[in-house]
């Protein structure tokens, strides 16, 4: 073996070695992944016997029956059980993107006081739990919430803003329908 080779197995050596000890201080420099949140409901979704949604001045009040979800007010309206189903199971079993540090939620630029939007969920005991909807955050990527008696705000996916939405529409759509001046009602 002569010097040349010597000289180029080391230089490999130190070449490797210092890729490693440069990887091993990377890992260490690597914060620990945060711990994994809740859902913001804790309620288990099997123990709800009754929902009202709330926008602007309009409440709508919906109640277990055999595993669906039926519409109690207002009455003549029919939604469907799936969106109310679905917009619980965004509450209960999807954790916020986010909780944020407030002084306070009422304070600012969140949209919940008063919120845009509430979920009132009632089980057979206990405290019926609150969750209000707020305004959508600045790249319109999530939507601000809050539990009542809490006052940290989540971000949460806009699932569910959007499952408050259809089941909104779905009830102002049956209206226009309804409506003496719709054309359903002038065919008539």
């Amino acid at each position: 073996m002569t010097w040349r080779h010597v000289l180029v197995y080391w230089l490999l050596a130190a070449l490797v070695g210092g890729t490693v000890y440069v990887g091993v201080q990377r890992e260490a420099a690597a914060p620990p992944p945060a711990p994994e949140m809740a859902p913001l409901v804790k309620a288990p979704l099997s123990q709800i016997e009754g929902v009202s949604v709330r926008k602007g001045l309009e409440t709508i009040v919906f109640a277990r029956a055999s595993e669906r979800w039926v519409l109690q007010s207002p009455a003549g309206f029919r939604v469907t059980s799936d969106l109310v189903a679905a917009l619980l199971d965004t509450l209960a079993s999807i954790p916020p993107i986010e909780k944020l540090s407030t002084d306070g939620r009422s304070s600012g630029p969140f949209g919940l006081s008063p919120p845009e939007a509430q979920v009132v969920m009632r089980g057979p005991a206990g405290a019926p739990v609150t969750v209000d909807v707020g305004s959508r955050n600045p790249t319109g990527t999530a939507v601000y919430a809050a539990i009542a008696g809490d006052e940290s705000v989540y971000l949460l996916g806009l699932n569910a803003q959007y499952y408050l939405e259809l089941i909104f529409d779905e009830l102002a759509r049956q209206r226009r329908q309804m409506s003496p001046d719709s054309p359903a009602a002038r065919a008539e």
